[in-house]
């Protein structure tokens, strides 16, 4: 999992910069080179050889995955998850570029701050390996809360490097058990339904959030600082996945 996010970190670390780089040229250049690169990493899907297993899947299944009682807390931990890398990904990023004022900041603040996290996924890789993942989510989660917390302060260029340094560095921490906790689950479970499940409230959630955002935003009312809140709120919620 740890070498994994480590590729996708190189690639999602150097993007903002060089979108911004390109941003400041022209902004259709950039949607023109985002939908090539997504056409491309495609095509590689069309000749990798298709394997195909058996599996005993309906609705009925889906139905008591999502709703039943035993797996309340994992329903809760990936409606935490989704709702507060939504506020992340979205309103985190229009903050910043109108407080830092310049896109090209903007991408380089966010390079910066994802390439400090690197070395972090190795040595959570490792650890993750060796200890109980349930208590090292518990950690994580704590210094999660805490960095959207100190989100809520950031109004100026050093507070919003040293803030988000420590967003990225707290994530890795909590994400990495947490993913990997969630593939043991699937494995001992109906791995297919796990997924798939996980899949629907994590887009079910954000369809419902994101009304709930636009409205916070209509009424003009301190929006980032409620958003950030929110996404504090609920990134609590990784604690609550199931233990086995």
């Amino acid at each position: 999992m740890a070498f994994i996010g480590i590729i996708i970190l190189l690639s999602t670390a150097s993007a903002p910069l060089i979108g911004s780089v390109i941003a400041n040229i022209n902004f259709t250049i950039v949607f023109i080179i985002s939908s090539l690169l997504v056409i491309i990493g495609t095509v590689p899907l069309f000749f990798t050889k298709d394997s195909y297993e058996k599996v005993n899947f309906t609705f009925d299944n889906l139905a008591e995955k999502l709703f039943s009682k035993k797996d309340r807390g994992n329903f809760i931990s990936f409606s935490g998850y989704a709702i507060e890398s939504i506020i992340g990904r979205t309103i985190w990023t229009i903050f910043l570029i109108i407080i830092i004022g310049s896109i090209f900041k903007t991408g380089l603040i966010i390079s910066l701050t994802l390439l400090i996290s690197l070395g972090i996924f190795y040595f959570m890789g490792r650890i993750t390996d060796k200890y109980d993942k349930i208590k090292l989510i518990k950690i994580g989660t704590i210094l999660y809360f805490f960095a959207w917390i100190g989100r809520i302060f950031a109004d100026t260029y050093y507070k919003i490097l040293f803030i988000d340094s420590y967003k990225n560095l707290s994530e890795k921490i909590v994400h990495i058990p947490w993913s990997s906790h969630s593939y043991d689950l699937a494995e001992k479970e109906d791995y297919f339904c796990f997924i798939v499940s996980r899949e629907i409230i994590f887009n079910f959630i954000r369809v419902l959030i994101l009304p709930v955002l636009s409205f916070i935003f209509w009424i003009d009312y301190n929006p980032f600082l409620i958003s950030f809140f929110i996404a504090a709120i609920f990134s609590l919620g990784y604690v609550f996945i199931k233990k086995e």
